[in-house]
């Protein structure tokens, strides 16, 4: 058993959290992976060793490969006998037999709330995937609350989040999320999403500061995590969403990848 007395990540929260893919047999995204999770490294100063090359991480996944749809995490984390002196990383993977996008045949209820206990505060590190005790409190007040997640604000009463998952509201010809700046996550699957969309010329993509009632003139609401990938919301508050237009574009973009 691992002396958990050495872990940085489980004692003093230095780790994160990358996503990968497999999809029809095989790596996609992991470019666009790896540069986010070396982008993310740095910011919360965690030092890159030199083997820590795409290469490495894909020779790491192939292993996964041959078991279908997946999206596989790797947590990286420090170790130390002292904090801050010998530093070594370790890694932890996990992968989840799942595609990214639910099948059209799949329904599931899914309903969220806003809740205003807690606030997102955007900054360097709001974006990126390490633990957030905001996004665990949300977790637990939904599920004391027999709900699917929580639409989390930040202190400009915007939305910024649900969860970890990212918000879209889709509104005609429209495309609504709430910006980085309002602190939304940085993702992968966003990025890869947005740019299908705007060189399709499906929708109209406007990034910005929302406020939480701007769900109840929305058409439909769907969210998208690295970690979990697509979820369709059903309902907020008192109104109910139906998940056939968002269903069509997502599944366009996941076709295309």
């Amino acid at each position: 058993m691992q002396d958990l007395g050495t872990n940085l990540g489980f004692l003093y929260g230095r780790s994160i959290w990358s996503h990968w893919y497999i999809q029809n047999n095989r790596l996609i995204l992991t470019e666009e992976s790896y540069f986010l999770l070396m982008a993310s490294m740095r910011k919360l100063k965690i030092k890159i060793p030199l083997h820590f090359t795409q290469e490495f991480f894909e020779e790491k996944l192939s292993f996964f490969i041959s078991q279908g749809d997946s999206i596989i995490s790797i947590l990286v984390y420090e170790e130390s006998e002292e904090q801050f002196q010998s530093i070594e990383l370790g890694l932890y993977i996990s992968a989840k037999n799942t595609s990214i996008v639910p099948s059209d045949n799949t329904f599931s209820s899914y309903e969220v709330e806003v809740i205003k206990e807690v606030r997102i505060l955007p900054g360097l590190l709001t974006g990126i995937a390490i633990h957030s005790a905001e996004e665990e409190f949300g977790f637990r007040y939904a599920f004391e609350n027999e709900l699917s997640n929580c639409i989390l604000l930040n202190q400009e009463n915007k939305i910024a989040r649900c969860g970890p998952y990212n918000i879209f509201l889709l509104q005609q010809n429209q495309l609504k999320f709430p910006s980085h700046q309002q602190g939304s996550k940085i993702s992968v699957l966003m990025e890869s999403l947005l740019g299908f969309i705007h060189h399709q010329g499906l929708l109209e993509l406007l990034p910005g500061g929302y406020s939480p009632y701007e769900t109840q003139t929305a058409d439909e609401v769907f969210l998208l995590s690295d970690a979990q990938g697509i979820s369709y919301v059903t309902g907020i508050r008192n109104k109910y969403f139906p998940t056939e237009r968002s269903r069509e574009i997502v599944q366009a973009w996941y076709n295309s990848l």
